[in-house]
C-alpha cells in the first residue's frame, strides 16, 4: 500500500481542497489525533481522500491509514487502499471498482482472500469516506434526510445508512449520522471540513485543531509512513 502511494505522490499533482488535524477524545481523555486531506486530481478528474488515525493504549493501540479514490462528478467509487494495525494484529485492503464490481484483496494476520462485493445498478453507492462530498452535491438544508449505500473501506462490504441535517448554525451543519449501527453527530462546514463528531453513547468525541502539536500531544507520530502515505505532512490545518 505505502509503496503505491509513494508512487501517486512523486507523479501526481493534485490540488489540495481540505486538510485538517483532529483531536480524538474519549470522556474528555485525549487518547488519539487524525489527520484528513481531501485532492482534487485535475488531469484524472478525480477526488482523493486520505486519512490517518492513530491512538494511545488508552484508544486501544490502533494505527489506520486510508487512500481512497472516486470520479469528481458523482464519487462514483474507483479504488481504495487500507491498512490497520492493532496492536500486533494487521490487516489490509487493496480494493477496485470495475463495472459495478468491487475487487479486493485482504491480508490478515498474513492470510489472504479475495474479495468480491456487487453493487446494485440502481442505487449510488459510494464509498463511506466520500459521505461529505456526497452531501455537498445533494445539497445541504436543515430538516433533509438522505438514505445512502457505502461501502465501509474497513470490510470492503455495503451497508445502509441514513443522515438527518439537524440545523445549521454559524456555517456549521448539525448532522445526525446512523451507519453500521453506529449512531453519532457530525458538525460540518459547507465547504466539507468536519468541525467535531460526537458519539453520545461511545462518549468519543473529535474535534477540528488547529496545529498537529494539539491533535498530536504525546502520542507517537510515525513521520516517515505519513511522508509516504501524505507526501508532504501538514503542520497546520487549513478550512
Amino acid at each position: 500500500m505505502f509503496f503505491i502511494c509513494l508512487l501517486l505522490n512523486t507523479f501526481t499533482h493534485a490540488t489540495v481542497i481540505n486538510e485538517y488535524y483532529q483531536k480524538i477524545e474519549s470522556s474528555g481523555a485525549h487518547i488519539g489525533y487524525a489527520i484528513i486531506r481531501e485532492e482534487f486530481l485535475s488531469e484524472k478528474n478525480q477526488f482523493i481522500i486520505t486519512s490517518f488515525i492513530k491512538t494511545n493504549d488508552a484508544g486501544g493501540s490502533i494505527t489506520e491509514s486510508l487512500k481512497a479514490y472516486a470520479t469528481a462528478e458523482k464519487s462514483d467509487p474507483i479504488s481504495y487502499q487500507y491498512t490497520l494495525l492493532v496492536g500486533k494484529k494487521t490487516k489490509t485492503i487493496d480494493a477496485v471498482v470495475r463495472k459495478n464490481v468491487l475487487y479486493g484483496t485482504i491480508v490478515e494476520n498474513k492470510a489472504k482472500k479475495t474479495l468480491q462485493t456487487k453493487f446494485d445498478k440502481e442505487k449510488d453507492t459510494f464509498f463511506s469516506s466520500f459521505l461529505g462530498q456526497k452531501l455537498l452535491k445533494r445539497g445541504l438544508t436543515q430538516g433533509k434526510n438522505y438514505n445512502y449505500d457505502a461501502v465501509a473501506e474497513e470490510d470492503g462490504q455495503i451497508s445502509k445508512g441514513k443522515i438527518e441535517i439537524i440545523e445549521q448554525k454559524n456555517d456549521t451543519y448539525k448532522i445526525l449520522n446512523d451507519f453500521k449501527q453506529n449512531r453519532f453527530y457530525s458538525y460540518m462546514t459547507p465547504k466539507g471540513v468536519i468541525m467535531e463528531t460526537d458519539n453520545p453513547i461511545t462518549k468519543i468525541k473529535t474535534k477540528w485543531v488547529a496545529t498537529k502539536k494539539e491533535a498530536v500531544g504525546e502520542i507517537p507520530y510515525p513521520e516517515s509512513i505519513l511522508k509516504t502515505l501524505f507526501g508532504t505532512i501538514p503542520e497546520v490545518s487549513k478550512k
